[in-house]
């Protein structure tokens, strides 16, 4: 037998680490890069977190409606948002210790840095103490994902106006927030602001919630949301955000204004493709910017794979 291959990956998220950890069962020398978190964003900052949330309002759902069991609760039901975040970090905590742990098992190098192609089969990881060190893999895969976008019309300050990685931080329920795109993950802190008391509006460009879902899954989920008070604006544009002393001003492409304590951008993500070297390699992208590959998740360069949400 000849030495092991050896395999470089950029991006330490779902795609990443699974592919990390099962090339090295099958025999590989894998070094994995992440710059941010192991576990990605679906376990630090996504999926994982907002249903620990989640959960969190569905439990005091249930909680109301105990008399209908004959249990009976002393009170009204209060929220501790500062309680429920604590929770769901530790849970966050747990599985990304868990996936270290199944890292080191199978001998994966975890590098802290960020990882950047200089040819097909060079990555120069650049790492967090500000050293860099060059790596000669026989293959590359990348599974960088994705991240907020940045637009004109809507510009984060992280306080103000967030992303999904602020809101889920949230240690006080805001008296008011303003949702901007009524996709999937609008939707999703919509339920769970409107459960905690929060005056949610969402606005939507397109003429439905959930617009890639079957209407009839838009409609159940509108009736639903509505029912915690949750205000949805539909066929409605955002022009532009203000934020003042009285909060955060949002004007309408019809001129109508809202106002509101916190704005919170969810209107897809973009790709994380920029300053990676993928010029110098040689990769190309499609017209989203998402990396092109085959049906065996290669690019158009042999040897160099994309995986996850980067390939769109």
């Amino acid at each position: 037998m000849g030495e092991p291959k050896r395999i470089v990956i950029i991006g330490a998220g779902t795609g990443g680490y699974v592919a990390a950890i099962r090339a090295a069962q099958l025999g590989a020398r894998v070094t994995l890069v992440e710059e941010a978190g192991v576990g990605g964003l679906c376990l630090n900052w996504g999926c994982i977190p907002s249903k620990a949330l989640l959960a969190c309002a569905e439990l005091a759902q249930k909680i109301k409606k105990a008399g209908e069991f004959g249990i009976t609760i002393s009170g009204p039901v209060s929220y501790d948002l500062a309680r429920m975040v604590d929770r769901k970090n530790k849970i966050v905590a747990g599985l990304v210790k868990g996936i270290r742990t199944l890292l080191k098992t199978w001998n994966v190098e975890l590098v802290d840095g960020r990882g950047v192609l200089t040819d097909s089969r060079t990555v120069c990881v650049r790492k967090s103490d500000g050293t860099e060190v060059s790596i000669t893999a026989d293959a590359v895969i990348l599974g960088t994902g994705t991240t907020a976008p940045a637009l004109p019309n809507l510009p984060l300050d992280g306080t103000h106006v967030i992303s999904s990685r602020e809101v889920l931080d949230l240690t006080a329920i805001p008296e008011s927030l303003l949702i901007v795109g009524g996709g999937v993950e609008g939707c999703e802190f919509a339920s769970l602001f409107g459960v905690l008391g929060a005056k949610v509006t969402i606005v939507e460009m397109l003429p439905r919630i959930l617009p890639s879902e079957d209407e009839e899954v838009s409609a159940l989920l509108a009736a639903e949301l509505k029912k915690h008070g949750v205000a949805i604006l539909v066929s409605a544009r955002v022009d532009k955000v203000a934020v003042g002393a009285g909060g955060v001003t949002t004007t309408l492409h019809d001129g109508k204004t809202l106002t509101s304590a916190k704005v919170l951008v969810s209107v897809g993500r973009r790709f994380n493709t920029a300053n990676m070297g993928l010029e110098a390699a040689g990769v190309a992208l499609g017209k989203r910017g998402e990396i092109l590959v085959n049906e065996r998740m290669e690019t158009n360069i042999p040897g160099v794979y994309a995986i996850g949400d980067v390939v769109g």
